[in-house]
């Protein structure tokens, strides 16, 4: 009969400290009922403590779990960057390349050569070093020959040297244009 009365004392404090109620209703208390009632209030102090650590250690996992997926998506948008600035970069190696080597080949305007060059073959290796432009440039030459300056002075045949003779009619019978004008002030 002491063991119902402690079970019902139990279930009793059970459900007092579970409606927040005042467990003591009488001062007077038995050895027996205050350690039920300590055993109770442990085992709610336990659960409460438990669940709150698991919703903690929850709430932890997801924060580095945001934490880490904040990072890798930093991490893949810097790599991002980088490649496009390597990109950006290639080309204005590539553009220099074509200007210098354009330039050796005679081509009247780099700019143009490097807009209508096939640049599928041209490439910047580990080292930073352009490869492939002089090839491509040459066969743009063959494909595109009017890139190529012209020479200004018509080509001499064997009469132009042999007679000292000009074609320009202000040298006509020896006689340049600044000899022709000293003849005028001589008559002044």
């Amino acid at each position: 009969m002491a063991e119902e009365n402690n079970v019902n004392v139990d279930e009793t404090n059970e459900n007092n400290v579970e409606n927040n109620e005042n467990v003591v209703k009488d001062e007077k208390i038995t050895f027996e009922n205050q350690k039920t009632f300590d055993a109770i209030v442990s085992r709610k102090i336990a659960k409460a403590l438990k669940a709150e650590n698991e919703k903690r250690e929850n709430e932890k996992r997801q924060n580095e779990l945001s934490e880490k997926e904040k990072l890798k998506l930093q991490i893949e948008e810097a790599e991002k960057k980088a490649s496009e600035k390597e990109v950006i970069a290639n080309t204005r190696l590539i553009k220099a390349e074509v200007k210098n080597i354009a330039s050796s080949l005679n081509i009247i305007d780099p700019s143009a050569a490097y807009k209508l060059l096939d640049k599928d073959e041209i490439e910047v290796n580990e080292k930073g070093d352009v490869v492939g432009v002089e090839k491509a440039l040459k066969l743009l030459i063959t494909e595109k020959p009017w890139l190529l300056k012209q020479n200004t002075q018509p080509a001499k045949t064997g009469d132009d040297t042999k007679n000292n003779k000009s074609n320009n009619p202000l040298k006509s019978n020896g006689n340049d244009f600044n000899s022709i004008i000293r003849q005028a002030r001589q008559f002044k």
